[in-house]
């Protein structure tokens, strides 16, 4: 029985001509990808180009059905998409609070929903219920997609796999088409009516007045009718292999790449349909033979993007899943035993990087980057890649461009350990572009003791104006005038005491703290997105370390995204000694995922990150910098 399943199997690959499909399969997939980058690419290719890239597509389709070779071709397939989803669900792992801000932009108002009604001519319909539940969705995706990649693989309960895949890879490619053709220029007109007893109804009515967008077109004596204006909102990157990661073997991730990847894996999962009926299980050498070639491209994969975490874990998954079913015992011994195993492991994994911080951290703010070089960073302009390397004798580093470091040979020596690759921008140098990480100090809120505070006050005193107070006698009333603004005629006005003094212009609400916090010898940075979920154990570790900084008379400030009364409203337990700045929400997420974190800065470069949950020793985190 076993031969002949054997014989069936090799009869099967095999088709009419093993030559001739093997030559057919890489044909098609080579027509397949040129067809869909001719019909997608921006700059449109000659029409001719077209017309032959799709005939060869349809004549090696019509090959293949007729050589029988669409089996053949299902392994590939099958090796293609669990590498993908592998990857891609790795890479949202890795990241889960990130992606579930993806998710979040998404599921906004203004966003996927409202370019499905553009293109389906569908009546309003809103996705924003599912925006408390984003962390939940972003945790199941990531972990489906892996346990997916592993089903497929490894023909565990490969039926019900085929008949997840191809849903899930048409949901991704309606996704993937809205981030390929989304217009950030598009907008749609939508009607509603609010009842004049909702709560809501005079928010609306008084925003009519004010906003060109909102219109009242109708009133009864029980409903206002509104027509608005919803401008289109395009997400900045389309989170396929989850936040910040934006190469795929090196090639940039942007939205046209994307679409046809994506595009690519629903042919893969439409084939994987059709011959799921063919398909016979796997062999052991079969199974072993498969997760070394998968683990050698994910290897490949994790050198290019100095993701190192993920060939170390992919290896512990992959061979946990050959190995559970072989020898497990129980339950273990059926493929849905092995794959509840696997599950809880990447449960387990979840817990520690929302606890913690991602295991390897793509965003701009991770430790070495120089942030005053990042803020001054062109996109625009062209880069190259570097190498960087450590010398392990004078802990010195070593950036090698791409061409040096092909002839240096320098993995050959010892004496140096690889740290990380990155993209080098030949004018400004490293990573994004950093505009958005600006702390703003409010001034007109600061108390006494704030505007004495020793970080402060250069900052708060380097926006400072002669300034003419003058005080209306008869209404009392008190303007605040730059000295250019006062004239001698106001002086002479026996009705006006007029008094001089030095400060911020009253124009001036808040003043940029970027250039003092980048230029300090070493400042510590309290990052917190939601002050009202810190509990007292929190307070209590943060205001232990404030008095540790306080007698270093070292310098800290909190960054957040609240304003300074929520701040103090909440702050009892906090030292009154720190400097509160705001910053946008999303640029705070950059820098750390975990609600509260603390990043060290030395001269502006990232010497430190620690969520508040992992927070070490003081004595720790100094002995750390040098």
């Amino acid at each position: 029985m076993r031969v002949s399943a054997v014989k069936s199997k090799k009869n099967l690959v095999e088709g009419r001509s093993y030559p001739l499909n093997l030559l057919l399969v890489g044909c098609h997939l080579v027509c397949l990808y040129f067809t869909l980058d001719a019909f997608l690419n921006v700059e449109p290719y000659p029409i001719v180009w077209k017309i032959v890239s799709f005939a060869l597509l349809l004549l090696t389709t019509t090959a293949l059905v007729i050589l029988k070779g669409f089996y053949m071709y299902s392994y590939l397939a099958r090796f293609g998409l669990a590498l993908v989803l592998l990857i891609a669900g790795f890479g949202k792992l890795n990241d889960p609070v990130g992606f579930a801000e993806i998710l979040r932009n998404y599921f906004q108002d203004d966003s996927l929903n409202l370019w499905m009604i553009a293109q389906f001519s569908r009546d309003w319909f809103s996705l924003e219920s599912y925006l408390e539940s984003a962390q939940s969705w972003a945790i199941l995706l990531s972990i489906v997609e892996i346990l997916l990649g592993l089903m497929l693989l490894f023909h565990l309960l490969y039926k019900l796999a085929v008949w997840l895949a191809l849903p899930l890879f048409l949901i991704l490619g309606v996704v993937s088409w809205f981030n390929y053709s989304c217009d950030s220029k598009a907008t749609i007109e939508r009607q509603f009516t609010l009842n004049k007893n909702d709560a809501t109804a005079n928010e609306y009515l008084a925003r009519s007045f004010v906003d060109g967008n909102l219109q009242l077109v109708e009133q009864n004596a029980t409903a206002f009718i509104f027509i608005e204006t919803v401008a289109q909102n395009c997400p900045s990157q389309c989170g396929c292999l989850g936040a910040d990661q934006s190469t795929f073997f090196g090639v940039d991730y942007n939205s046209k790449f994307a679409f046809e990847m994506i595009l690519i894996g629903l042919i893969f999962s439409l084939i994987l349909f059709i011959t799921q009926f063919q398909m016979l299980p796997n062999s052991p050498a079969e199974n072993t033979g498969l997760g070394i070639l998968i683990w050698l491209f994910i290897l490949i994969h994790g050198i290019i993007t100095a993701w190192f975490w993920l060939v170390f874990l992919s290896g512990i998954i992959l061979y946990l899943t050959i190995n559970l079913k072989r020898f497990g015992i129980g339950f273990l011994k059926n493929a849905f035993g092995a794959l509840v195993v696997i599950a809880a492991l990447l449960f387990g994994l979840v817990y520690y990087v929302i606890s913690y911080e991602p295991l390897t951290d793509f965003r701009s703010y991770t430790l070495g980057s120089d942030l005053k070089v990042y803020i001054e960073r062109d996109d625009n302009e062209a880069t190259e890649k570097i190498f960087v390397y450590r010398n392990k004798r004078n802990q010195k580093d070593l950036f090698l461009s791409e061409e040096n470091h092909a002839t240096s040979m320098i993995w050959e020596d010892t004496n140096y350990v690889f740290l990380r690759m990155h993209d080098f921008n030949m004018i400004a140098g490293f990573g994004a572009n950093l505009k958005g990480f600006n702390p703003l100090l409010n001034v007109r809120h600061l108390s006494d003791d704030q505007e004495l505070n020793a970080f402060i006050q250069p900052a708060y005193e380097a926006y400072f104006e002669d300034l003419v107070e003058i005080k209306n006698k008869r209404t009392k009333n008190i303007t605040v005038l730059r000295k250019a603004e006062f004239s001698s005629e106001m002086e002479k006005d026996t009705n006006l005491l007029v008094k001089r003094f030095t400060g911020v212009p009253a124009d001036v609400d808040f003043v940029s703290m970027q250039d003092l916090i980048l230029n300090t010898d070493l400042v510590f940075v309290w990052v917190v997105k939601r002050v009202s979920l810190i509990s007292d154990e929190d307070w209590q570790k943060i205001r232990e370390l404030n008095a540790e900084l306080l007698k270093e008379d070292i310098s800290f400030v909190v960054v957040g995204a609240n304003t300074l009364d929520e701040w103090l409203a909440h702050s009892k337990y906090a030292s009154r000694d720190a400097a509160y700045l705001n910053l946008d929400h999303n640029e705070m997420m950059n820098i750390c995922r975990s609600n509260v974190c603390l990043m060290l800065l030395q001269n502006g470069v990232v010497a430190g990150k620690y969520p508040l949950s992992g927070l070490p020793k003081y004595e720790t985190m100094r002995s750390k910098i040098q």
